[in-house]
């Protein structure tokens, strides 16, 4: 007869068979993290011994993220096809520049304001807004009363002294012959000075008015309407830029019936701010521009304001500038350059030649083949050139235009050197 041993009962359990279960289980748990400890440990090991992860980006260039230090290399051919300019960096004199604002003006010493010097209605108007007139041109015919009177009085003293002539010339053979007496001659030739002292004043009257002389000498050889008539003409040759007179109104002495302009030249009337008045001095040279930049002129400046705009705060200062071909009509708005001062300096440099990393100036220098951004140190400068004062020498030969297409190939180069998994 076979001998049976009894199983131990496990302790909390309340079965033989209940403790042999809960044995197996925990050699089964043992087992699954061994074999989980050995997975990942393999794996660890295949991520060290890889080149690199994906976490991990290419190095950059400390002065130029996201750009590779290496220099760019092209050929002369490729150079010529993008366009690069290579120039050499030098000595030069900068010009340092001021930027103005100002408006186009009519320069008043060529402005004339046709005012009648007598009142009269408008019998004829021959010129309109706009209009070019031509010196001495008739613009307007006026109908007097006091014209017509001023004229009649003349008239009047020019017959009453072709009297008084004719009696003294009388009374002079008489007195010679000793007919008549020595007082009767006198008082002829008195009466003769007085209405010729007359005759004279009326025709500086009518020559105040306006009246040519050859307008008086054809006073008496025409109508009653030709009394009356006063011409309005125009002092120099330029156009009407202002109208105030229609067909039969009436003008006093003081009317203004045109305005008549010669815009030959103009003035640019320009605005300086109170910290920009030392900088700014009579005879400097200036550029101008308007339309956007589409229409430039260069000039002087002529006058500077010894005075400020109390509202404004500004002074302002002139620049005459020629206008014979109308281009610079009055009320355009300009922009003005003035050249404040002209500085020497050792290194000068071309402005678009000028890039940025990370807020620091740099230049591309041409060595060979190869293009380097050199970081430099900048000094003044005005929109074209600026001055180097650290970073490159003499003599070096720099990009100084297509800079652009190298520092594409350069980002190009970069994001190249990376490879995605």
């Amino acid at each position: 007869m076979t001998k049976l041993h009894r199983i131990p009962v496990l302790p909390g359990c309340s079965h033989p068979r209940s403790g042999l279960i809960a044995a197996l289980t925990l050699g089964a748990a043992l087992t699954l993290g061994a074999t989980l400890a050995m997975g990942c440990g393999k794996t660890n090991a295949a991520e060290k011994s890889h080149g690199h992860s994906e976490d991990k980006a290419p190095a950059k260039d400390k002065d130029h993220p996201g750009t590779s230090d290496r220099p760019v290399h092209i050929s002369a051919a490729q150079r010529k096809d993008f366009g690069i300019r290579i120039a050499v960096a030098g000595s030069g004199t900068l010009k340092l520049h001021l930027a103005l604002t100002g408006e186009v003006t009519l320069n008043p010493n060529r402005v004339a304001h046709l005012v009648p010097s007598i009142a009269g209605v408008a019998r004829r108007v021959l010129k309109q807004l706009g209009d070019p007139v031509t010196k001495g041109e008739l613009m307007a015919v006026l109908a007097s009363r006091e014209l017509a009177r001023m004229n009649a009085s003349y008239l009047a003293s020019q017959a009453k002294g072709g009297l008084a002539w004719t009696e003294y010339q009388r009374e002079k053979k008489l007195y010679a012959k000793g007919v008549s007496s020595q007082r009767e001659f006198q008082r002829a030739r008195l009466a003769m000075s007085k209405a010729s002292v007359e005759t004279q004043l009326y025709r500086r009257k009518l020559q105040a008015l306006g009246l040519s002389a050859q307008d008086i000498s054809q006073v008496a050889l025409n109508s009653a309407r030709r009394m009356s008539r006063y011409e309005l003409r125009s002092p120099f040759a330029g156009v009407v830029v202002a109208k105030h007179i229609s067909h039969g109104e009436y003008l006093k002495a003081d009317t203004q019936a045109f305005t008549v302009a010669n815009m030959s030249d103009v003035w640019i009337e320009l605005k300086i701010y109170q910290k920009d008045l030392p900088l700014v001095r009579k005879g400097q040279s200036v550029k101008i521009a308007a339309a956007y930049g589409q229409q430039k002129t260069t000039g002087k400046i002529s006058y500077v304001s010894p005075l400020l705009n109390r509202s404004t705060r500004t002074a302002g200062a002139r620049v005459v500038i020629d206008n014979r071909r109308g281009k610079w009509q009055p009320g355009l708005f300009v922009t003005a350059t003035v050249t404040t001062d002209e500085v020497p300096v050792a290194v000068l440099v071309e402005r678009a030649a000028i890039f940025q990393r990370e807020g620091k100036p740099c230049i591309y220098v041409e060595t060979g083949d190869a293009y380097t951004c050199r970081g430099v140190t900048l000094g003044r400068g005005n929109e074209h050139r600026v001055a180097v004062v650290k970073g490159l020498p003499p003599k070096t030969r720099y990009v100084a235009r297509g800079g652009f297409v190298l520092k594409s190939e350069q980002l190009k180069s970069t994001f190249g050197d990376g490879h995605a998994h």
